[in-house]
């Protein structure tokens, strides 16, 4: 048997059986499913007789209501504002209507027709077998308004009261009776027989009548697809909000390994282009060099600035990055696919795409980039060390000269006095 929805029922009916269910363990899914409450579940429930009568008596009558066309007629106008509500309250609504529609169409009994009938029948008699008289409608209907409920449930109302009735509502202008004996006497047999046979002959055919059947199926598809489109949209959402959460870390990955064959790259370069070239240069100045801790110690500084321009790569790349995802006009044009929930797993992978190719682009840009800055660099050291080489051979070679220079000088000075002095021995004592 499918469960009898305690979902909708009100709050304080679901309190109410909540509230046994903290005596009785498991008794709320005993009523779903059975839509009963068993008797001996009500000797666990405490208080004064009184009270546990009018306990046990709502009890029952909230298991009754359970599966019935009230509750969920009572359910989908309490929830009518779908504007407000949540997912699951919509996949509620839905049920309810879902449930209506199995429940086929609505059976009522028509007590008003019945009372038509009575009405009718009470003009008709009077008029047909009490020639010259006939009762309005509306007096008609004051009799009928007295006795008809009774005969509509089986009670066989006296045939005297009937007639009474007839006759206090049966008055002239002046509110005098204008039955005589004979015509009430007759009134009390055969006419109002008539309408107690009519009433309890014929009230049958007006109970339990099945009402046009009212089709849920728009309101089912609607909900449906609302549910449907929500559900949807969240999906795409959620495809966006992961898209902008993994794409950064996506592009970060793919930054790292560019760096990581950049760094691999600068050491091939090491070795297969500065180390010759270095080589080559400290030869040039002098094959001794060679042989020191030149070359070690020019390559180090070498690594050093490689690693310098690598480093500074990868800033400017993820500086890059940061600016790309973050920026507000990008992350909107993003959350837009949103509004077109059919493509927005394509739209998303298109833009992966791009990322990656707008990011391979870039890195063979920046890669020779890099190579030809690390040339240049080299170059530029090189031709710095070769022009400051060349400086301290000249001042070298200046320095020589001022001190040949001197030594000349010195040298002719003594010569000088050396002839200055013999001419003076000479001159004194030869």
């Amino acid at each position: 048997m499918a469960a009898k929805k305690v979902k909708f029922l009100t709050i304080q009916d679901r309190d109410e059986l909540m509230q046994l269910e903290n005596i009785s363990p498991g008794i709320i899914k005993y009523i779903e499913s059975t839509g009963t409450i068993p008797e001996e579940i009500f000797k666990n429930i405490t208080g004064t007789a009184e009270n546990v009568a009018k306990k046990v008596s709502r009890l029952k009558g909230i298991a009754a209501k359970l599966g019935t066309r009230e509750i969920f007629q009572r359910f989908i106008s309490d929830v009518s504002d779908e504007t407000g509500l949540t997912v699951p309250e919509l996949k509620d609504r839905l049920e309810a209507f879902q449930e209506l529609s199995g429940l086929g169409g609505e059976k009522k009994d028509d007590i008003q027709g019945f009372k038509n009938l009575i009405t009718e029948e009470i003009m008709g008699q009077i008029r047909g077998q009490l020639p010259g008289h006939s009762m309005s409608r509306e007096q008609a209907e004051k009799v009928t308004n007295g006795i008809a409920d009774r005969l509509f449930r089986g009670e066989d109302v006296p045939g005297q009261e009937i007639a009474e009735r007839i006759k206090d509502n049966y008055l002239d202008p002046s509110g005098k009776i204008i039955l005589n004996d004979k015509e009430f006497k007759r009134l009390k047999g055969y006419v109002v027989d008539r309408i107690r046979q009519v009433g309890l002959g014929k009230n049958f055919k007006f109970k339990n009548i099945e009402q046009p059947f009212t089709d849920f199926s728009p309101d089912i598809s609607r909900l449906t697809k609302f549910i449907q489109d929500i559900g949807e949209k969240e999906k795409a959402e959620r495809q966006i909000e992961d898209f902008l959460t993994s794409a950064p870390v996506e592009a970060r990955a793919g930054r790292e390994r560019f760096i990581q064959s950049q760094m691999a790259q600068g050491q091939d370069y090491l070795r297969d282009v500065a180390a010759p070239s270095i080589i080559e240069e400290l030869s040039r100045r002098s094959p001794g060099l060679l042989r020191g801790g030149k070359i070690s110690g020019l390559l180090g500084e070498e690594s050093a600035l490689v690693a310098e321009r690598i480093q500074e790569l990868s800033l400017q790349l993820g500086e890059d990055d940061f600016n790309f995802f973050a920026n507000a006009s990008y992350q909107n044009t993003i959350r837009k696919l949103s509004e077109s929930t059919e493509t927005v797993k394509s739209e998303l992978d298109f833009e992966r795409k791009n990322i990656r190719i707008g990011q391979e682009r870039k890195f063979v840009s920046m890669q020779n980039q890099l190579n030809r800055d690390l040339k240049m660099d080299l170059f530029k050291r090189q031709a710095e060390r070769n022009l400051n080489f060349l400086q301290a051979q000249a001042e070298n070679k200046r320095r020589q000269f001022e001190q040949q220079e001197q030594q000349n000088l010195i040298g002719t000075g003594a010569q000088a006095a050396g002839q200055v002095g013999t001419a003076f021995f000479l001159k004194k004592f030869g």
